[in-house]
This record gives C-alpha cells, structure tokens and sequence, in this order.
C-alpha cells in the first residue's frame, strides 16, 4: 500500500485503530481529516460529513468497505499476487449504501421495476410500503399519501434525478438539490464537481530542537506549558466576551490545573475527531518563498455572510468581526441568493445563533444550494486557528438545531485536556440536555477525553469511582446524530491499561463518602 493514504468515517474506534494498524503495517499513510492528499476513504456508513464532502468534492477518492483492507492483507499473508484496482472495484462502497427505499408515483409497470433494481442492485434495501424505518422516498410527483406522510415522517424525498445523478456519480448526492418541488432544470446544480483536479500537497514545518533544548529541565517546560494555556484561554475569552450575547462577560473557566503538564492544542472538532479544519484554497505551496504579511487576504476575504435570528447589538459587533477581516456582510435574504457566484463571492455562509435548538430557533431563510452554515463560534474558532474552516467539518461551528439529545438529560459530564475547545464545549453539552461538571465529582456519568490522551490523573480518579470514560469522538458523533451513541464503542483505558467498567449512571450513595478529587476548574 505504499503511495495509499487512507481516511475513514463511521467506524467504530475499536475498528478503526485495527485497520490504522494493518494498513500502516503495509506501507499506508493514515489522516484523520479528509485532507487534500487523502486518496481512498473507509466508510462504515455513507450519511456523514466526509462521506457528503467526497461526494461532491472529491471524485478522486475510492469511497470502499472496511473489507477490502482485509483482503489485502489476506492477500499478502497468503503471497499472492495482489490486484489493487480488482481489490479496489470489489470492495467498493455501494452508492446507496444500507439505505432503505421506497418509491411512489410510477405508473408504468416497466419504469418501476427497473427503478426497484436500480436501488436493489446499489446496496439498498427497497421498501414497497412507506414506514418510519425508510430513510429515503423517490416521488415521480410531489403530492400522494407517501408523500405527505413522508413529510410527517421527515423521511427525505427525492426527485428520480438525484437515483440516477447519484449513479451516474457512483456515490449517494445531497439530497436537498432534488427536492421534487424544484424546477428539473435547477435539481442537482452544484452537487458534484466533474472536472476535480487534485491540488498540490502542502508542506510542513517541523519544530526543531536542540539537543540543550532537548535538555531542558522541567520546570521551565511546565512554566512554558502553563503560559501557553493561559494565553489560549485568554485569548478564547476574549472572543468570547467580544461576540457574547449583550456584551455580557462569559463565564470564566480557568485552567485546569490536572492538565498544565500534558496540555495540548486543541484544533476544530469534527464528527470523527480529532480533526483539523479544512482549508480554503487559497493557501501557496510551502516550497515558495514568504508572503509579506500586507499582501495576505484577509481571513474572511471572498465570503459573503448573512446574519439572521441575532439581536442587534451581537449582529453589529459579528459584522464587524466579519468586515474588519475583508470579507462581506449580506443585508437581505434576496441579496443573497442574486449574488454572483464566481471569484468575487467565493462562498456564501449563513450564520445563525449558536444558542438556537429545536426548542428556540427561529424561522430559517431558503438560502442558495452549497451555502454554509455556521454559528458566532465559527468566526471565533477560525479566527482563534487563523485559518478558514469549512463548519461542515468541524461541530462546533455548526447550528445544532435538532438538540438536546434524548437520554442526555439525566447525564453530568467532565471533561480534560479539551483546550481552548472547553468553552464551546461546555455551552453545547448543556444545549445537548445534559449538565456540564466543571469539576469531576463521584457523581459525574461520564469523563470525555481527547483520543489522544491516554494517561492522567482524572482518568485515573474516573477508573476508581467506577465512571466511564471515552473519548471526545463519543461526544461529536452524538451531536452529529442527534442520538446518544453507546459508550462501549468509544472507552478509553486508564493507566492501568484495563476496560473500565461501564456501571449503570445510577450510582449507589455511597460514593458520596469517598475522598473528593483534587480542586479542578474545569
């Protein structure tokens, strides 16, 4: 697999870090963001972010099934030849994979039958009656009872365009660009990119150090560590107060003094994290000399935002957020949608309050296909990076507006080692339902950690009161879903190296006795 570099989706961490280590052991290079040089993607199911972003996207990408990595390892073990372009056709991911199907509408018998092969024969599951296990309804005409209890049911509806477009793209299209209610000339606009050509592969920069830095004794690095901290949560507060709703100050969470030694840099958080944001295209090869810093484009440049369900005094301080970094700030919902696309509006992007659920949003406007959506954190986290960030990749620049979460609400979660992600998260576990512990307590449910945090001493103290602890990919693939995952599929091991045991969230009263934790602010 030497040349290969592999991503994944949907997969059980379990699953995941088994087939990292095969495909590594075969020569493979693993990312865990969708990056550019990315060149085959393992998918466990098709409805999530990445697999979307391929789709339209990324035509460059083999989208294909945990299996084939298994296959090829069969292959080498057994020493055979090995065909990757067969391996690769064989195991490819269905286009409408594990999808269920139900069609309404087509009278002609002949028509029918071979729309129901169509779907049968492309990995889903056709359904002759409409039931809430149906995830997708193709109408000849929008109107009929499946359709309206479709509706009822927010079952997608589809147009026959987006079957046969997401064939003719041999992967499952977004299925807002063929809604039956749209004009047939305008379904499908913009949902795939045909002539995709892969840009060049960024360089990086590695820290070099010395061997006397190397050597430096560990209070200085500790005081290093502990600085840096301070000017990030510093730094985060200060946006935050900037854009806080009112210009109310933000409540302060502090450093978390069980962290300073280990702390890390937190970057975006996708579904599958950790995840760095996606870039936009107008970064130079690391090979060119430096770019003065006056001829940079501002972070905004080239979007054209439009701000709505905001009171006026957080929308003049966002708008200026977004003007004073060179990009522009649409007035109307019309002036949106009739301006030009191309290399003056690069991106349009609407942003709503971050605040809003199910419970408190407002109406939404019909924006333009392809058009960003974000909340006031996604100016914040881009600006806190200094760079863009695609909020489709990242959950905490997203609305959730189909919050809380059901089962989220008798939970208490703590977390460490989140960073300067620790404001946006703590807000959006107490959007989700559930109580935010900005200490961990014997009564806490569930400790989240980053997945790349194996060792200190919170989980250490969660390992001995008997509380679950997973990593942070728990969290967002909740959010994502809109549904509590299970806990066995993310548990994160303490020092001990042990599962930890995953009691019922009814703790006994007797772990109020026991001795409390060290004082911890976050």
């Amino acid at each position: 697999l030497q040349g290969v570099v592999l991503c994944s989706t949907s997969l059980s961490q379990d699953l995941r870090d088994k087939l990292n280590d095969l495909s590594r052991s075969m020569g493979a290079v693993h990312r865990l963001d969708l990056t550019a040089d990315v060149t085959h993607l393992i998918v466990g199911n098709i409805d999530t972010p990445k697999c979307r972003h391929t789709a339209k996207e990324r035509p460059d990408i083999r989208v294909l099934k945990p299996e084939w990595i298994h296959a090829i390892r069969s292959s080498y073990m057994e020493d055979q030849d090995i065909d990757l372009d067969a391996l690769d056709q064989e195991h490819r991911l269905p286009v409408f994979y594990n999808l269920h199907i139900c069609v309404t509408g087509f009278e002609d018998i002949e028509e029918r039958q071979h729309i129901i092969e169509k779907i049968r024969n492309n990995g889903a599951h056709y359904h002759g009656d409409l039931t809430r296990e149906v995830s997708h309804l193709i109408v000849a005409k929008p109107k009929g009872a499946k359709y309206d209890r479709a509706k009822s049911w927010n079952i997608k509806t589809v147009s026959l365009k987006w079957l046969e477009e997401s064939l003719d793209r041999a992967m499952a299209l977004d299925e807002s660009l063929y809604h039956p209610l749209m004009p047939l000339e305008d379904q499908g606009r913009g949902a795939f990119v045909r002539g995709y050509q892969r840009p060049p592969a960024l360089g990086k920069r590695r820290r070099q150090e010395s061997a006397t830095e190397a050597k430096e004794d560990t209070g200085k690095r500790k005081m290093r560590r502990t600085t840096s901290a301070k000017l990030a949560d510093h730094s985060q507060n200060m946006m935050t107060s900037f854009l806080s709703h009112g210009g109310e100050e933000a409540s302060e969470l502090v450093s978390d003094q069980w962290t300073d030694s280990n702390h890390i840099a937190t970057p975006p958080r996708s579904a599958t994290p950790p995840s760095r944001p996606k870039i936009a295209s107008r970064h130079v090869s690391s090979e060119a000399g430096p770019v003065p810093r006056q001829e940079e484009p501002g972070l905004f440049s080239g979007l054209l935002c439009l701000l709505h369900g905001h009171d006026e005094k957080k929308a003049a301080k966002i708008d200026h957020v977004i003007t004073s970094n060179e990009g522009r700030v649409s007035r109307s919902v019309e002036a949106l949608r009739t301006a030009p696309d191309g290399d003056v509006h690069e991106r349009k992007v609407l942003i709503l309050p971050s605040d809003w659920t199910s419970v408190t949003k407002g109406s939404l406007p019909v924006v333009p296909p392809g058009t960003w959506l974000a909340t006031e954190w996604w100016l914040e986290r881009c600006i806190k990076n200094k760079t863009l960030i695609d909020p489709e990749l990242d959950v905490l620049s997203q609305p959730h507006l189909g919050l809380p979460i059901d089962g989220f609400t008798d939970l208490s979660i703590a977390t460490t080692g989140m960073g300067s992600d620790l404001l946006h998260i703590a807000k959006v576990v107490r959007l989700a339902g559930a109580t935010y512990d900005e200490m961990l307590l014997p009564k806490t449910s569930i400790l989240v950690v980053p997945s790349n945090v194996a060792n200190s001493e919170k989980i250490s103290y969660a390992a001995k009161h008997k509380i679950p602890v997973v990593s942070d990919a728990w969290l967002y693939e909740s959010l994502e879903n809109v549904r509590k995952m299970s806990f066995s599929d993310y548990v994160v091991t303490g020092r001990s190296r042990q599962p930890l045991d995953h009691r019922p969230l009814d703790r006994s009263s007797n772990r109020g006795t026991s001795a409390a934790p060290p004082q911890d602010q976050r």
